[in-house]
């Protein structure tokens, strides 16, 4: 197993705060992608059964498609392990940033923004392989040969056939684009989906999936998601409610926003309004009522929320950047509580709140639950459906009734309920649900 590229002070906050093992589990993150594929169905466009049938039809012969059973509007494709593929950067190298290498490593092509290096002489057609930049070493638009490799904190991926050359890359005056090596013979294969199917799918963690199902969103529902983009969960609420009613998601840049409309738009979905806005500052107790029910809205003004919360990230797999400083870490629970405190105020009473994060940091799950629920004494706990991950950590201020009212998705963790249909090898995440007496 690779090293963890986890900055040292990461780790030993995480095992100030939970076991020794977390440690470990860390390293994990870092180096391994889950095992599968995770495809949502848009069911607005098409029943699960028939784009199974059209995902068969575009993947390579003999690829497998299975549903979940415990989750009706998912797909899953396996892949492999880990597989023993040796680096033959004879005709050149290629080196990526992280967000590419983590790409690449779930299924993905090499596209052109991702190539921050790559050896001197590449070719259009040339074999090369394919390196991710762990620690940011390569300056953009390095020369890179292949005794250069041992002197930079690099990690193979595999091998793959340059679509451009290094000259199409790195020598022209505008940003490069399109596809630039196609893997040919990656380290962890997993189904390359890029272009398949784009209005009737969408590649999703599962308990990202879970969350919206936990939500639980009703047709003709008013419902607020807090931290929207890239807009994975406000188009999957969307979808439950069948399009009818009203969500609204809110992140803070205009990018961001544009990225959660343009899902919307891709996915045939009409119901979502997207708007730039800080979800801390979204309370107004004398708001006016607007024709596009726009922020900052009134008191109790949402049947149901979701909070997707800014967080570490430690449950992300692969993981190949350094990851968030200490300060950093010691920010997000900060954070956290205050977009808390916001959701409370615009939930109606008898409505319900879904918390969620892609860390495994228990003070941004467990501990924050439990300060939550000390704060506000109008918010209980309840039952969750679909409960497949596995129940909260002890000894971080939540009862042993509230743990196992909670979902924590965990790669150190033995307890996740697994069928043959849905291995839950998947990111770590932590779901808690509520609702406002």
């Amino acid at each position: 197993m690779p090293p963890s590229f986890l900055v040292e002070d990461v780790a030993t906050y995480i095992a100030d705060v939970v076991s020794g093992k977390y440690v470990k589990a860390l390293q994990h993150v870092s180096a391994v992608p889950p095992n599968q594929t995770v495809v949502r169905v848009n069911t607005l466009l098409a029943t699960v059964s028939q784009v199974k049938s059209q995902l068969l039809a575009s993947l390579a012969k003999g690829s497998v498609v299975t549903e979940a059973e415990c989750i009706g509007d998912v797909l899953l494709i396996p892949g492999s392990g880990k597989r023993d593929v040796k680096a033959v950067p004879s005709q050149g190298a290629i080196v990526v940033d992280s967000k590419c290498g983590e790409a690449v490593c779930r299924g993905a092509n090499v596209f052109a923004p991702g190539i921050v290096a790559m050896s001197p002489d590449v070719r259009q057609g040339d074999f090369v392989g394919v390196f991710v930049d762990v620690k940011s070493s390569c300056i953009r638009g390095q020369k890179v040969h292949e005794s250069d490799l041992l002197g930079l904190h690099v990690v193979f991926l595999g091998n793959g056939r340059a679509e451009m050359s290094r000259r199409d890359i790195f020598i022209q005056t505008s940003a490069p684009r399109g596809l630039a090596v196609k893997m040919t013979d990656p380290l962890y294969l997993h189904a390359s989906l890029n272009g398949v199917l784009p209005r009737l799918i969408f590649l999703q963690n599962l308990p990202s999936v879970v969350a919206g199902h936990v939500l639980d969103p009703k047709p003709g529902s008013c419902i607020l998601d807090m931290c929207a983009a890239p807009g994975g969960k406000a188009t999957h609420i969307a979808t439950l409610m069948k399009d009818l009613g009203t969500v609204i998601a809110i992140d803070k840049t205009s990018n961001k926003i544009t990225r959660v409309l343009n899902l919307a738009e891709r996915l045939g979905i009409k119901c979502i309004k997207a708007f730039q806005a800080d979800s801390r500052f979204l309370v107004q107790k004398d708001a006016k009522d607007s024709p596009d029910f726009a922020p900052p809205f009134r008191p109790e003004s949402f049947d149901k929320i979701i909070l997707d919360a800014p967080c570490s990230c430690l449950g992300q797999r692969p993981r190949f950047d350094c990851g968030p400083s200490l300060r950093e870490l010691r920010s997000f629970p900060v954070l956290q509580k205050s977009l808390l405190k916001s959701a409370v105020q615009l939930l109606k009473p008898g409505g319900e709140l879904v918390y969620c994060t892609c860390t495994i940091s228990p003070e941004e799950n467990e501990s924050q639950v439990a300060s939550f629920l000390r704060e506000f004494a109008t918010m209980k706990l309840v039952k969750q459906l679909p409960h497949i991950g596995g129940r909260g950590m002890e000894g971080y201020g939540l009862s042993e009734k509230e743990c196992d009212m909670v979902q924590r998705f965990d790669v150190a963790r033995d307890d996740l309920k697994r069928d043959a249909s849905s291995s839950h090898d998947t990111i770590g995440f932590f779901i808690a649900k509520f609702r406002k007496g």
